[in-house]
């Protein structure tokens, strides 16, 4: 799909107009190999950077021409999407901003209700407003991961299997994440030395503000991950202690129950056995078997077996 749009600054709205004009933004999602091809031949760009763009595995980098540069960034998705993150190429000409994703998303979206201060001719502002609202969407998705796992982590005794699968999902998820700020970290960066495009102060201070930001979003979600393994850790070892704790129930009622049984064996042979001809002796055999089962479980209690 592949839709134009333009607004200069008499402009109130965001206007969706029928060919490619100077100043012009094209937003192109989930297109097909003739509208590349389109792409490629009107913009002048090479086709194998418009394909690029359109591997959900691309990572994120910036190349530089005479007449382009293109920049590819990774954006977060929701957790239910079967990639956790994707690609958004954006590609700056002399006469076009054009935007190339795989699928729909709430970044590009955004753009699409206008705003008072947003100009398709104003190709630097656009972009550093799609690295704003990057940074803004990793901080939101993580920050609200980092809530869930909260809760899991002060109710470590009810989790179940199910908690836990969860919970090794969104470590993937979060490991996603690291990956996809890293590299989207290290973009920011080499456009902040001024190499791609010039910077003035506000815009210096704009990207400097972001690595700081992008940073911390970075740590908290290093941090996510680590109370991830901490909570699987301790779940692991409250199972084993759980474990630990029947086994050495069952193993005490087993020996307890095994004293009457070696008892009962003893006097049900077919022999001669001390007091087999005295009245009373079942009685005597019982007490005694008893006395032994109390002895037994009186030293597991104090042991603490029991």
């Amino acid at each position: 799909m592949i839709k134009i749009y333009k607004k200069n600054h008499r402009d109130r709205e965001l206007k969706e107009v029928g060919e490619l004009s100077e100043n012009c933004w094209v937003r192109v999602v989930d297109p097909t190999a003739q509208e590349i091809r389109f792409i490629s031949e009107k913009a002048n760009i090479p086709l194998d950077i418009l394909e690029d763009a359109l591997d959900e595995s691309e990572l994120p980098r910036i190349e530089s021409e005479k007449d382009y540069l293109v920049i590819i960034i990774r954006i977060p998705l929701g957790e239910k999407e079967s990639f956790f993150s994707i690609p958004l190429t954006i590609i700056l000409t002399q006469k076009y901003l054009i935007t190339v994703s795989i699928r729909p998303n709430d970044i590009i979206g955004s753009f699409l209700l206008g705003g008072k201060d947003f100009q398709t001719q104003n190709r630097p502002k656009f972009l550093f407003d799609v690295f704003k609202r990057t940074v803004k969407s990793y901080d939101y998705l993580i920050r609200s991961s980092a809530k869930s796992i909260n809760k899991q982590r002060f109710r470590l005794d009810k989790l179940k299997n199910t908690d836990i699968t969860n919970l090794v999902e969104r470590e993937e998820i979060l490991n996603n994440y690291i990956s996809a700020l890293v590299g989207n970290a290290s973009i920011f960066n080499k456009i902040l030395k001024g190499k791609f495009i010039s910077l003035f102060e506000q815009e210096q201070d704009l990207i400097e503000d972001l690595l700081v930001d992008m940073r911390q979003v970075i740590e908290l979600c290093d941090t996510n991950i680590k109370t991830i393994k901490n909570i699987r850790e301790a779940y692991s070892t409250i199972l084993t202690n759980n474990l630990n704790k029947v086994l050495k129930f069952l193993t005490s009622i087993t020996i307890i129950l095994t004293l009457p049984t070696i008892i009962s064996s003893i006097y049900g042979m077919n022999v001669g056995l001390p007091g087999g001809g005295q009245d009373g002796v079942f009685y005597y055999i019982m007490g005694f078997t008893l006395i032994i089962m109390g002895l037994s479980y009186s030293i597991f209690v104090w042991r603490r077996w029991l």
